[in-house]
């Protein structure tokens, strides 16, 4: 800290530390770095249990949902009718919500996990 503590919000530049405006007071950089530390909060996203950011029972699990697509084999069905068949699919995506399209083509979540539902998870992953 710029040794300052709790005095260095307002104007006291006296501890020779850079300071900038942080959420209307005057901070040093490692005052607000302490500031944004106390403020990030976890909790279990399954149980809504306490976590502290450094607890060895806070777990990290991820989800990734996407289109199960197989290559297309664009020679064996080329006919004339391929360009019209594309301007179709292309309609039909311009005219589409973006968020449908990228929901049924890619979406990912992440959530924190006590120990205790780590364990439920690993147990029964969809349930």
């Amino acid at each position: 800290c710029c040794g300052a503590g709790a005095k260095c919000c307002g104007y006291d530049v006296r501890c020779g530390y850079p300071h900038i405006y942080y959420d209307t007071a005057l901070l040093c950089f490692d005052c607000i770095w302490a500031a944004k530390l106390s403020v990030i909060r976890y909790e279990c996203d399954k149980c809504g249990a306490r976590l502290d950011a450094n607890d060895y029972q806070r777990y990290i699990a991820k989800l990734e949902i996407f289109a199960a697509a197989s290559p297309i084999d664009i020679a064996a069905g080329c006919t004339e009718d391929t360009s019209e068949a594309l301007d179709a699919v292309i309609k039909q995506l311009q005219q589409a919500n973006p968020d449908d399209i990228e929901d049924r083509t890619y979406r990912s979540f992440r959530f924190d996990l006590c120990d205790a539902c780590r364990k439920k998870v690993i147990s029964k992953p969809l349930g």
